[in-house]
């Protein structure tokens, strides 16, 4: 495994040094990072680099990361610990607790933790959330439920609240759940979120899911009205004749489900001869003109070394005052060669996209595989196995940020940024 070592970025400089925390990084010592933004002074139309937060992280014997500590910069640049994550694991090498502890004046001023509970198969079924009460000890405050079908395809997730008065899980207004169908095939034709109304829950938002063989072709997005289902944005995919996604087209509907389809904007994609992604270019699109705007208003450039290790992401924007490119962040990975770890590539056998995603994330990959998706404190939010298929991922419920999506097979392990948004 190549552990990387260094990493800086803009707000998510915590994001990227989570490879460590899904489990991809292994040495038994401790690494950081000293995250830094781009921040914009109106006054003085220029950008500053600013000091954010610093990361550690410690592993245990078995190679697994066992604490993060985050540390915040003050006035004076030096920086305080004001969070822990502390993990332990079941003897199936998942994660079984994370304990999260916050700090005020080097003192822990709260903590809360998450269980995680498999099936016989080792499929994540619910994640528990407790808070510690002084004088009482750990009190429930919430759970995350899973059903999958024999094949392993989450059916449903659903959160429930504590109720402290009759001491049992219930949905809380307006709680969301999701529905999920799927395919002969295993793929998920679509994805329901339903709100609990008081009662029961009812529909809300559905998105459908078309595919051209085993490859996603369009997805559909409709809203319920109380008796019906009305569209509203679409997204067709074009691939290459590797399958690799190559452009998004995303279109809209002025009224909803009644009027014609009208592009909104793409995103192109660009790959080297080694099929790594270097590229990723967003597109406007002008109504009145009838074309796209002549350089992306946002793009991410990716550089690989001759290993095909990705080593440097570059965000940029378009300032339409200036005609150039403003680099939001800049996140530059550093590896090293630990002794006796496995390698761990910068890109692999799978294809993600879109990135970044909105409602749905799509996972293609060429061989048996299974994948999990992580938040920025390493808690595990999904997983599946592909069985070489494609796996559909419903985002539509989650906060925007980073996500991290580890993906083992015989042949490789990688991990993914993935960037959620509105």
């Amino acid at each position: 495994m190549k552990k990387p070592l260094l990493s800086a970025c803009k707000y998510f400089s915590a994001a990227l040094l989570l490879l460590a925390a899904s489990g991809l990084n292994a040495q038994n010592n401790k690494t950081g990072s000293a995250g830094h933004y781009n921040a914009y002074d109106s006054g003085n139309d220029t950008y500053t680099w600013i000091n954010l937060d610093s990361l550690s992280f410690s592993y245990d014997n078995s190679q697994r990361l066992s604490q993060i500590t985050y540390y915040s910069a003050d006035s004076t640049n030096t920086y305080l610990p004001y969070y822990k994550n502390n993990y332990s694991y079941t003897n199936f090498d998942s994660i079984s607790s994370i304990v999260n502890l916050a700090y005020n004046n080097n003192q822990v001023d709260s903590s809360d933790r998450q269980n995680y509970f498999y099936d016989g198969n080792h499929r994540l079924v619910k994640i528990e959330y407790q808070s510690y009460i002084s004088g009482f000890g750990w009190r429930n405050s919430g759970e995350h439920l899973y059903t999958r079908d024999g094949n392993g395809n989450m059916l449903s997730q659903e959160f429930m609240s504590w109720d402290t008065l009759n001491n049992v899980f219930v949905p809380m207004l307006n709680a969301q759940k999701i529905l999920n169908t799927y395919n002969g095939n295993n793929h998920l034709t679509s994805s329901t979120i339903t709100t609990y109304n008081g009662s029961t829950y009812v529909n809300s938002i559905q998105e459908t899911l078309t595919y051209q063989g085993n490859l996603l072709s369009i997805t559909i997005r409709g809203f319920w009205t109380g008796s019906q289902w009305l569209t509203d944005l679409k997204d067709s995919m074009v691939y290459d004749g590797n399958s690799k996604l190559i452009a998004d087209y995303y279109f809209f509907q002025m009224f909803l489900g009644t009027s014609p389809w009208a592009l909104s904007e793409k995103v192109t994609y660009v790959y080297d001869g080694n099929g790594n992604q270097t590229e990723v270019n967003s597109w406007a699109y002008d109504t009145a003109s009838s074309t796209y705007s002549a350089q992306p208003y946002m793009k991410m450039v990716n550089d690989f070394d001759n290993n095909n290790h990705l080593k440097k992401t570059t965000h940029l924007t378009w300032d339409t005052l200036t005609s150039t490119y403003h680099i939001n962040e800049d996140v530059v990975i550093y590896y090293g060669n630990p002794a006796g770890v496995k390698n761990i590539t910068g890109t692999s056998n799978t294809n993600i996209f879109p990135n970044p995603c909105t409602n749905v994330l799509h996972i293609n990959t060429q061989s048996n595989a299974s994948v999990s998706l992580h938040d920025v404190t390493g808690k595990e939010i999904y997983s599946s196995s592909t069985n070489g298929n494609q796996v559909i991922l419903n985002t539509e419920h989650l906060p925007n940020g980073i996500y991290f999506l580890k993906t083992s097979s015989e042949q490789d392990q990688s991990v993914q940024k993935i960037m959620k948004v509105n």
